[in-house]
């Protein structure tokens, strides 16, 4: 029953901040999806920190199937879709950031290092 609970507010708080994404593409696009890129590109898990043992359960995990694949399939793909970005306006994005470019235009051409 305390799980019903915390599931619907995990859900609500996602809701928000997806509404509040939305808004942000709508004010500054490129810029919204770099910062979308770079947390895409650096984020960690707090656990790594905090539980202990996290590696072994990161393997166990990893066993049952549960991996980077399953991550991109369940998590990234559907939240790109939800915000209305395509996973080539993240990819320019973090080109972009690797030749330092500040802020990417979706008509950017990609740098010729990566033609």
């Amino acid at each position: 029953m305390v799980y019903d609970y915390i599931a619907r507010d995990e859900v609500a708080h996602a809701h928000f901040y997806e509404d509040v994404i939305k808004v942000m593409l709508e004010e500054d696009r490129p810029g919204t999806i770099a910062d979308l890129a770079h947390v895409f590109r650096t984020f960690e898990m707090p656990g790594e920190r905090l539980i202990p043992d996290y590696d072994k359960r990161i393997e166990r995990m990893r066993a049952a199937g549960i991996d980077r694949n399953v991550f991109i399939q369940k998590v990234y793909n559907p939240v790109l879709k939800t915000l209305g970005v395509t996973r080539e306006e993240v990819k320019r994005a973090m080109q972009a950031a690797r030749v330092g470019r500040k802020r990417p235009t979706a008509d950017a051409p990609e740098p010729a290092a990566t033609r």
